[in-house]
């Protein structure tokens, strides 16, 4: 970005983490977009910065859009790094967890217009608002390149169930 952009100062890593997870599939560009004619995400003409998520596309986007995509990003990170670090909320959202997965519940909400995303292993769409839908952070199988995705905690999920991953237990 250049040194006169009206967007907010970020870390770097932050910038490219949200290039890397939030910017369209060059597949789903379209040639304004990709040409740097039109922002990457609404797709609007206006207030354009660049971004060059490749070397060689004149990828830009509006203020608007950055700001949200990057607060997503970011709240996102905050209740991963949470779950992660808290064993009571790597099984069920808790009470330390609920104003995180909240404020990334509505930062999603304002930056793509809905509350549900997609459970990793079931492949259902979910509720953000579900309490058993937690963040899942892991790295590829080949690149290591880190992924960003969701999972139904603990044996919630459907697809277990399916597979019989879950033993029944009987009081």
């Amino acid at each position: 970005m250049s040194a006169e952009s009206d967007f907010t100062p970020v870390p770097e890593w932050l910038g490219q983490t949200v290039l890397m997870v939030e910017a369209p599939s060059l597949s789903d560009m379209t040639g304004a977009q990709r040409a740097g004619d039109a922002c990457l995400w609404c797709q609007g003409a206006h207030d354009l910065e660049a971004l060059d998520p490749v070397p060689g596309l004149g990828c830009r986007a509006c203020g608007t859009c950055w700001t949200k995509r990057r607060a997503k990003v970011a709240a996102y990170l905050d209740w991963a790094v949470h779950v992660e670090s808290c064993s009571a909320c790597a099984v069920r959202r808790g009470a330390d967890s609920l104003p995180i997965a909240e404020a990334y519940t509505a930062a999603h909400d304002h930056a793509v217009g809905t509350d549900e995303v997609t459970c990793l292993r079931c492949r259902q769409a979910v509720r953000l608002a579900e309490p058993l839908v937690m963040p899942y952070r892991w790295s590829g199988p080949v690149s290591n390149a880190p992924y960003y995705s969701f999972l139904h905690a603990g044996d919630v999920c459907p697809a277990m169930w399916q597979r019989g991953e879950v033993t029944l237990r009987a009081l």
